[in-house]
């Protein structure tokens, strides 16, 4: 596909009855990732760039910008625009020369924005915005193809939380020649309506803020055409790989690996090219025991740690959970191995064979350790000492929710012990282990520490 090709589809994105979302890359990579699952457009994002050589939004030189939108631009038939920030400079002169380049680079859009850069005054006067849109715009449209020019108002980002002088600066924007409007950092979904409203070209919204992200059906009825990523995806990534680090520095295991996709999975996506092949990884991701039965652990996790009332200081241990499933199909034939977690109402201890929930021996996953330790307090950890010694000083539990406890673990229940045991509203629940046939306990509400032994 040529560039004025890709041009043309860009063109057409805009034009559509539809809003549409650009995803925002940093390498060929994610390039090619995105083009997999189907977005229609790419963009950079600086902040995603500047993180890909290790600095800060706006340390970038145009240079490195345009090697990085270069590599972007040949890794897939998608169109491309790139955040070039202020266009790197101040002169409109050095704007248009910017342009210029981006095309040059493969790009057949890009974003020129108001913020100067110097804190004291962040920015641009709008005269001298507006003759720097005007630049950019007439270095576009002396290009052999219909190059998207965006004008970007920097007011909410920078502290000049003024709507009206917003509107006014992208109703200047467009007169100028700006082919699409953007205002990052808009409060809430009344402000993007007035600014769709005041604006005759399609508007850009950004998404990526925390409290000021909204969904893509309410922005389209607010009139927005195009939404934008900024860093979120970027963040997300680096998010996997911080938490994946620290599993492995802090607690020397390597359970991110059993989430991750496979070398040979990674590789056979980046290759294809027939448009469904996000289905295909998904399908060899739901193939695969060890993704399912990693899932499952972890959100029994997530259940038992959120349903916990904690430790609250009045000598009462409370933990809502009394069941872990783990294990495999080669555990047990049912696919599931159920094992005691910490204990049950009243003064009776009920130890695992380790140290927590889905362990064999010591260790178990890294939530279930934090309840243990959390929910006993002072009172020490499942499976410490030997022999009388293990139990410690008296441990008193209470049930965290009250009833047959929340909807989680009623849940829980269902799936791990089957109707027969009971569940909710005040009444008892026995919780059968296996190994202990004939061993129940009974739960009853918040107020009421017993335990009965069938």
């Amino acid at each position: 596909m040529t560039q004025a090709d890709k041009a043309q589809q860009f063109r057409t994105l805009h034009e559509a009855p539809n809003a549409f979302v650009i995803a925002n890359v940093w390498d060929g990579g994610s390039a090619r990732m995105m083009a997999g699952l189907g977005f229609a457009a790419l963009a950079t994002s600086s902040g995603a760039s500047a993180g890909l050589l290790g600095r800060r939004d706006g340390r970038v030189t145009r240079d490195e910008a345009m090697a990085q939108a270069r590599v972007i631009c040949e890794a897939t038939d998608l169109p491309v625009s790139a955040d070039l920030e202020k266009g790197f400079g101040d002169a409109p002169e050095i704007v248009a020369e910017t342009i210029r380049q981006a095309a040059q680079a493969g790009l057949v859009g890009c974003s020129i924005e108001d913020a100067t850069g110097n804190p004291d005054a962040p920015i641009f006067e709008l005269g001298h915005a507006t003759e720097r849109i005007a630049a950019a715009a007439a270095a576009a449209r002396a290009l052999p193809f219909s190059f998207t020019l965006t004008g970007r108002s920097e007011n909410f980002l920078r502290g000049r939380l003024d709507l009206d002088d917003t509107i006014k600066r992208l109703k200047a924007y467009e007169a100028a020649g700006a082919d699409a409007l953007m205002a990052p950092g808009l409060p809430d979904l009344d402000a993007v309506r007035a600014v769709c409203a005041a604006l005759d070209k399609p508007f850009n919204f950004m998404a990526g803020i925390k409290g000021k992200s909204f969904t893509v059906a309410a922005l389209a009825a607010a009139g927005v055409k195009r939404i934008s990523l900024a860093t979120s995806l970027y963040r997300a990534a680096m998010t996997g790989l911080l938490n994946a680090a620290k599993e492995v520095r802090e607690h020397g295991t390597f359970g991110y690996i059993d989430t991750s996709l496979a070398t040979p999975d990674m590789n056979a996506f980046l290759r294809d090219e027939s448009g469904n092949a996000f289905e295909k990884l998904v399908d060899n991701l739901l193939a695969d025991p060890r993704y399912g039965e990693r899932w499952g652990r972890h959100w029994l996790d997530l259940a038992r740690y959120g349903e916990t009332s904690g430790l609250e200081g009045d000598g009462v241990h409370r933990v809502a959970v009394v069941v872990d499933i783990g294990g495999g199909p080669a555990a047990h034939p049912e696919g599931r191995v159920e094992r005691p977690v910490g204990f049950v109402p009243g003064d009776q201890e009920v130890r695992p064979p380790g140290r927590c929930a889905g362990a064999e021996g010591a260790g178990g996953h890294d939530l279930a350790v934090r309840l243990d330790e959390h929910v006993l307090g002072q009172s020490g950890v499942v499976g410490e000492g030997d022999g009388d010694d293990a139990a410690g000083p008296e441990r008193r539990v209470e049930q965290a929710a009250g009833g047959g406890g929340g909807p989680v673990l009623q849940a829980l229940d269902r799936q791990a012990l089957g109707p027969q045991h009971g569940h909710g509203d005040g009444a008892e629940r026995s919780l059968q282990f296996l190994g202990e046939p004939k061993r129940h306990f009974a739960r009853r509400g918040r107020d009421e520490a017993s335990k009965e032994e069938s």
